[in-house]
């Protein structure tokens, strides 16, 4: 009798913790897919900035490049009126 309550109990805690460990489970299964998206949309950020990064650094260059042709027009001009 008391080998079967044990073995009753041990059932009912066995069933119980079954889906507490489903639940654990399915949890680290979302985190894992949540993390798993979360990488390439970080990725994904990471090449944008890289991206932005070298669309200022080019745009710049060409305000660098429109700076020293608006340099080198006003000393055209300058010259001309001379």
């Amino acid at each position: 009798m008391k080998a079967k309550l044990m073995n009753g109990l041990t059932f009912a805690i066995n069933a119980y913790a079954k889906p507490i460990n489903l639940k654990a489970k399915l949890m680290n299964g979302l985190t894992f897919a949540i993390n798993a998206y979360a990488k390439p949309i970080n990725l994904k950020a990471k090449l944008m900035n890289g991206l932005t990064f070298a669309i200022n650094a080019y745009t710049k260059s060409i305000n660098v490049k429109a700076k020293l042709m608006n340099g080198v027009t006003f000393a055209i001009n300058v010259n001309t009126n001379l």
